[in-house]
């Protein structure tokens, strides 16, 4: 094997692996080896900041002993790693659409699929590295400590391979299906979509069952296999079970190599006969609905609405993560009295702030016409009433999402009757407020000759800089609402208090609508 061909070859698939990090780090001027280390510090930082966020939390715990917390930590960044997999192992081996590139050159079909293989797994650091602090910290704390470390690093390597082959079976399971290869692009997205949600769910799942597990410290089943390896190493069934997870590692290795890899070059000479036809629009529709359905295909492109999808519900995640965290004893806002309606409409507000931001659909829906945009304002309608409609059918759909994430965290915290109306409310009305701010936003810093829609995402300062606010949001939030929630338990007026945020929420609203809808598009555009 040619070791330069393999680097080099690395190098370029790394530049698939999320092709936002490297439109931004294009932009602000790296190339060649920079660029190459640049991607590789932000996945390793993004690590360490999960290490810092959620793994600082753990030192204060024996995870020697307390198999629970090993367990819904390790399982949380397994999901988290498995959405990852499956999202750059789609982005890597397919949406790269370089297959055809390396037939006439003189590679060895292994080193590519190799170099591919070394991206995805540089690519999942950020989950990673987590997931082998604690395997670290747990072995630290058994009685045989050194061979513990050792076994937690040989473990290590063997779950993140078998993760990963494991996903890549999935993965091209799915891609060699006769639906697939005709709609691509709509079964990527069902399939990143349906690993995300799943991952979602499964993290309220396990918090749902953290208070048994907390109980008896057997922990989530197969997770605690691993935390039998780690602490009993030289056990038996410690032995028998780490045997399996090899000989598994070994056989899905073996299977890739010999059978699935070398389907990726026949699906690519398939995929060449495969094209879709385009379909014809019908002529007796109305103007209005034809520019929404002209909106809607806009919105067609699975790297768009995973990224959407995803740092919308990233707050969510966090969430679901902190809670992880707790002791597993639940949190219920049953019993809540009407007067707390105010700190749960303020809650909804803080939901959609959170979530909606550069990424959300109304930050993009004027970048996305491109150089239609020209075209509709020859249209025989007012641009003002088009921008309006692609206003309320982006923010329609943003809002429909989040009710749909507010509406499940609901019945998890159980929240119930007026206050469960009033969350619901201050989510849309916080989604209609914070999406107008950020409209305006879409068309001062409209880009309509972008090559790459990730190109979009990088204005104004790109996903660190999203990152960084909803964390400060978080904590700025954070304090607003636990004072307003305060004041109203520990106060005999409670009718005040919330007359007065009622006025803070009214004038803050007025002020939003005056500058961002009313001054900005009745004024400039007319």
């Amino acid at each position: 094997m040619n070791k330069n061909q393999l680097w080099q070859l690395t190098k370029i698939n790394l530049l698939y692996a999320n092709p936002q990090a490297t439109s931004k780090a294009r932009q602000s001027g790296k190339t060649g080896r920079k660029l190459t280390f640049a991607l590789l510090r932000q996945y390793i930082l993004i690590g360490v900041i999960f290490v810092a966020l959620y793994g600082v939390t753990l030192l204060g715990f024996n995870l020697a002993i307390q198999t629970a917390i090993f367990t819904k930590f390790i399982a949380l960044f397994t999901l988290m790693l498995v959405s990852q997999n499956i999202s750059v192992i789609n982005n890597v081996f397919f949406e790269s659409n370089d297959q055809g590139a390396y037939l006439p050159l003189p590679f060895d079909q292994r080193t590519i699929y190799l170099a591919k293989t070394i991206v995805v797994q540089m690519a999942n650091l950020s989950f990673a590295i987590p997931i082998l602090w604690v395997f670290i910290m747990t072995s630290v704390h058994a009685d045989n400590w050194f061979v513990s470390f050792l076994i937690a690093i040989i473990l290590f390597i063997l779950y993140l391979s078998l993760l990963f082959l494991s996903c890549t079976f999935v993965v091209f399971g799915l891609a060699q299906t006769k639906i697939f290869r005709q709609h691509q692009k709509m079964m990527t997205l069902l399939l990143l979509a349906i690993s995300f949600v799943a991952m979602i769910a499964a993290i309220f799942l396990i918090n749902n069952t953290s208070q048994t597990m907390s109980a008896n410290q057997t922990g989530l089943f197969g997770f605690n296999l691993l935390h039998r390896i780690l602490v009993y190493p030289l056990n038996g069934s410690s032995l028998f079970f780490l045997t399996i997870i090899l000989a598994a590692v070994v056989l899905l290795a073996v299977l890739a190599d010999r059978w699935l890899f070398p389907q990726l070059m026949v699906e690519h000479k398939n995929n060449r006969t495969l094209r879709k036809k385009n379909k014809r629009a019908g002529n007796s529709r109305s103007m209005k609905e034809q520019l929404i359905r002209y909106n809607l295909k806009l919105l067609q492109n699975p790297t768009l609405l995973m990224q959407n999808f995803y740092m919308t519900t990233f707050p969510f995640i966090m969430l679901g993560a902190g809670a992880l965290s707790g002791d597993g004893s639940g949190i219920s806002f049953e019993h809540f009295s009407l007067m707390y309606f105010g700190v749960f409409f303020l809650s909804g507000i803080a939901i959609s702030a959170l979530s909606i931001g550069p990424y959300s659909l109304t930050a993009l829906g004027i970048s996305l016409d491109r150089s239609n945009l020209f075209f509709i304002q020859t249209l025989p309608i007012s641009f003002l009433v088009y921008l309006r409609l692609k206003f309320l059918t982006m923010w329609v759909l943003q809002t429909l999402y989040l009710l749909v994430l507010t509406i499940a965290v609901g019945f998890w915290l159980h929240i119930t009757g007026v206050n469960f109306v009033a969350l619901l409310l201050g989510v849309i009305w916080g989604a209609y407020l914070i999406s107008l701010i950020y409209f305006t936003r879409d068309w001062r810093l409209r880009d309509l000759e972008w090559g790459n829609v990730t190109q979009l995402f990088n204005r104004g300062g790109g996903t660190l800089v999203s990152m960084l606010v909803v964390f400060g949001g978080m904590i700025v939030f954070g304090i607003i609402i636990s004072g307003y929630f305060y004041l109203i338990k520990y106060t005999a007026v409670s009718w005040l208090i919330n007359s007065f945020f009622g006025l803070i929420i009214f004038a803050s609203s007025a002020g939003v609508i005056w500058k961002y809808q009313i001054t900005f598009w009745q004024k400039k555009l007319k």
